[in-house]
């Protein structure tokens, strides 16, 4: 996710919000904030370099709920 300039946003508010607003199965397990996305020449999201960039150990991983 990128923010726009000026507005403030933690991954876990939105994480609340999503939890909120989304079925369980479809809100985001992991949410990163950077600056900017890699993209080609026409604009198009490069998601195999977001990929390799991410690193598995970097990343904050929310625990994940069951209803038992």
């Amino acid at each position: 996710m990128i923010l726009k300039e000026g507005s403030t946003l933690t991954a876990e508010e939105l994480r609340s919000w999503s939890e909120i607003q989304m079925a369980a199965y479809k809100y985001p397990r992991v949410i990163e904030i950077v600056t900017s996305l890699p993209m080609t020449a026409t604009g198009k999201i490069l998601k195999r370099q977001l990929t390799a960039e991410s690193g598995a150990s970097d990343r904050p991983v929310f625990e994940e709920r069951t209803n038992q």
